[in-house]
């Protein structure tokens, strides 16, 4: 299995974009930037007299919800095109109540 990072022309940069609000729910995001593969031999050698292709790295945009710790809006951008995933995240659950927890009155162990 090939280890992540490989053929690439650096270390991915991470930047932290802070809190924002989406749709009321507070999160906190961050940018990951993965640049382009750069090893030799993974792309055929230009032709001459042509300019070559701009490389485009790779850009991950994760906000991730303050209270759930999961994720709401991820956009991915890449030579590919862009990706984007929106959760929308639903109220906050309350915890249920002890009753349902307590032993029925009038219960006998048999």
């Amino acid at each position: 299995m090939p280890q992540m990072g490989a053929g690439l022309s650096g270390p991915p940069q991470i930047v932290n974009l802070g809190k924002a609000f989406i749709e009321g729910h507070e999160v906190d995001g961050m940018r990951y930037i993965i640049p382009p593969p750069g090893a030799p031999g993974l792309t055929p050698p230009p032709i001459p007299g042509m300019p070559a292709a701009p490389q485009i790295p790779t850009v991950a945009e994760i906000w991730t919800s303050s209270q759930t710790k999961l994720p709401v809006l991820t956009t991915i951008t890449g030579p590919f095109g862009q990706q984007v995933t929106h959760c929308k995240p639903g109220p906050p659950i309350a915890p249920p109540p002890p009753t349902q927890f307590q032993v029925p009155p009038g219960y006998k162990l048999v």
